[in-house]
């Protein structure tokens, strides 16, 4: 560093740094990005916007570089504001109107200002309309529309990001544990998915009404997402940051009555957990419902919760409109359109424009911890928890109208069927190898196992793959065997 640049770093440390809302204005009044600006400044661009808000300050070197980017460029903004052209009535330009003339200066517009308010509708009404009119009918509508519906989402997601105030990162280098197992082969994330039974359920008398959560795998687009690369940072959390994590959970000790908020997970030690995992396990430790879990690595990048609001709030309007218009070809559109489109960030197959596998196990495990959350307020309202499981499904005893809203939109419940507990429970307790009864089976997939599984949609229990039609207690699978899931019987055949 020369003489005259040591003394420009020497007094930016020395002047104080603009208020919050005045240096996004600098910035923006030279038409610059926050992605430009945070280059230069070697950071990230949720890093400035914090800066820009006043959310966080920064220290150290940051704040000499920042301080000197912001002397200099309202310099030059100044300077450009001095050399403009005046308006073609004669009058001056409104960049170059100065305090005297206009009462005060008036900036540029920041990029995004002009951003509509309103949900982008047109895209998803013009390709329903276009299917019907191709296919005549619902059916062969509604399947054509689902084919195409991973490449129209990311499509509508690039028209909703326009104007967006934050770069994003699209291909980013994945750490190794992001990257696509081998067939067969377990995910290395966990997820957090949550399939949890009352074990004494029995004892409690009264119905159990089975609920829906509306829209929650829509819903759970709005998390915190990682903007840039996700990079070693040191083992602890920052709020600011989002990524994946790997941890030991502390002992949970409330199974009787509440499910374990890191889901049916059977092997013990470390495991590497997302953004929305850790967030509801140090919100539980506020709660004093466990203790902290250790962090041993984390790999973190700036973040926002607000990077897929725009194409949410246009799937959840489009999905509402559907609805109240009893418009089942829509529905099932916008539905495919929000679960392919985080399928497809993590396989590059099916996608050439962004591929972000950490979203995708990111938005999953939101949706399974949003659902835990609402098991808890349920439990906390007075509630019998009977069953909590996948993304929106939870069994409760008690008046749940009296905690939960019911309807269609976003976050309220609907009502699927009741059941009185001894009619599971007790079917289950005829024998362990009890024969299913509802031969129409759904086939799962566990998180932790990588291979097939099985369950009965009557009862909701595992099932043999290979028979189909015995259930499964925990002591039939051994954890070294749990790639098969096999019965007993099936076992000895193989």
């Amino acid at each position: 560093m020369d003489t005259f640049s040591a003394i420009d770093a020497l007094l930016a440390t020395a002047i104080p740094l603009p208020p919050p809302h005045r240096r996004a204005h600098v910035r923006s009044d030279l038409r610059l990005t926050p992605g430009q600006v945070a280059r230069v400044l070697e950071t990230d661009p949720a890093t400035l916007i914090a800066w820009e808000s006043g959310t966080t300050e920064p220290e150290g070197q940051a704040r000499t570089t920042y301080a000197y980017f912001l002397i200099r460029a309202q310099t030059v903004a100044e300077l450009v504001a001095a050399t403009a052209p005046t308006h073609p009535l004669g009058a001056a330009s409104p960049v170059g109107q100065s305090k005297a003339a206009a009462g005060q200066r008036i900036p540029a517009p920041r990029r995004g200002a002009l951003r509509p308010s309103t949900t982008v509708q047109g895209p998803i009404a013009e390709t329903v309309k276009a299917a019907l009119a191709a296919h005549g009918d619902g059916p062969k509508a509604t399947e054509a529309l689902v084919a195409g519906a991973a490449s129209d989402a990311m499509r509508l997601f690039e028209t909703c990001r326009e104007g967006g105030r934050c770069d994003i990162v699209r291909d980013p280098p994945l750490p190794d544990m992001l990257r696509t197992s081998p067939p067969g082969a377990p995910d290395l994330i966990w997820e957090a998915r949550v399939d949890w039974q009352h074990p004494h359920l029995t004892q409690t008398p009264g119905t159990v009404a089975t609920l829906n959560i509306s829209g929650a795998r829509l819903s759970a687009l709005k998390t915190h997402l990682p903007i840039g690369q996700l990079k070693p940072t040191a083992p602890h959390h920052d709020p600011k940051r989002s990524g994946i994590y790997r941890i030991t959970p502390a002992t949970w000790e409330h199974d009787t009555y509440l499910p374990n908020p890191l889901g049916t997970r059977h092997e013990p030690g470390p495991v590497w957990i997302t953004e929305p995992t850790l967030r509801l396990l140090l919100r539980l430790m506020r709660l004093d419902l466990c203790a902290p879990p250790t962090i041993h690595e984390a790999y973190t990048s700036g973040s926002t919760e607000n990077l897929l609001e725009r194409f949410r709030t246009t799937l959840r309007d489009a999905r509402t409109q559907a609805l109240e218009e009893d418009d089942h070809v829509t529905l099932a559109y916008v539905t495919a359109m929000h679960t392919k489109f985080v399928a497809a960030m993590g396989e590059l197959a099916h996608n050439t424009t962004l591929r972000r596998p950490d979203w995708t196990h990111i938005i999953h495990s939101q949706a399974y911890a949003t659902l835990w959350m609402k098991a808890y307020k349920a439990y906390k309202a007075g509630l019998t928890l009977a069953r909590v499981r996948d993304t929106g499904e939870l069994h409760l005893q008690g008046d749940w109208r009296h905690v939960f809203e019911e309807g269609t939109d976003l976050g309220k419940v609907t009502l699927n069927s009741t059941y009185q507990p001894h009619a599971t429970s007790a079917a289950s307790e005829q024998g362990k190898h009890m024969l299913c009864i509802d031969p129409c089976v759904e086939k799962r997939r566990y998180e932790y196992a990588g291979g097939r599984y099985v369950g009965c949609r009557t009862c909701g229990g595992d099932l043999c793959t290979g028979c189909r039609t015995v259930h499964l207690a925990p002591s039939d699978v051994p954890y070294e065997l749990n790639d098969d899931n096999l019965c007993p019987g099936c076992q000895q055949a193989k």
